[in-house]
């Protein structure tokens, strides 16, 4: 189940609503969100509060809720070699 909401959030290729994801994967919220857990962990996705502060009603962003998103490899942050271990 994690390969495939990797996938649909990568499909996605922007932000989606947990509501979104919890009805896609016909699941509820609280499951889905604990889900997500296992990608934030690992850094590869970001977790967004209302991407959008307008309410102009273009679009449904500007509703509360979380949002997700995939994170692009070269948005990822970038690990620091500190050298190889001593062999002593």
């Amino acid at each position: 189940m994690l390969s495939d909401i990797r996938r649909f959030l990568v499909s996605k290729d922007g932000m989606v609503s947990l509501y979104e994801l919890a009805n896609h994967f016909d699941t509820e919220e609280g499951v889905m969100s604990g889900m997500l857990t296992h990608w934030l962990r690992k850094g590869q996705i970001m977790r967004v509060e209302s991407p959008c502060t307008q309410s102009c009603g273009g679009c449904d962003r500007a509703s509360d809720g979380v949002w997700y998103q995939w994170v692009k490899p070269e948005a990822a942050p970038t690990l620091i070699s500190l050298g190889t271990p001593c062999s002593r």
